[in-house]
């Protein structure tokens, strides 16, 4: 799995969105945030991305979703359904 922080997929949001000529205001305005400065809080590692705009960044960005999401987040996400299936089984 592929291993990132909060830093790594800021830095990878930062990287992306320059190399593509966005603006954080614009950016945001694109995946469905209220204001700039939640791009700068994710680009500065203070903020993480939610599943759902991870998955719009993605496909904005035509990248795989490990690029946007936290791996904690990822392992975490569905854990209702793992806890479910880890007590049918044993």
């Amino acid at each position: 799995m592929y291993n990132s922080n909060s830093s790594d997929v800021g830095k990878f949001l930062k990287y992306y969105r320059t190399l593509n000529n966005f603006t954080q205001s614009e950016l945001a305005s694109i995946i469905g945030y209220s204001n700039s400065s939640t791009i700068k809080d994710i680009e500065l590692g203070k903020k993480l991305i939610g599943r759902n705009h991870s998955e719009k960044l993605a496909k904005f960005f035509n990248l795989d979703t490990r690029y946007f999401f936290d791996n904690y987040l990822e392992d975490t996400y569905s854990i209702a359904e793992k806890l479910k299936k880890y007590r049918k089984e044993n």
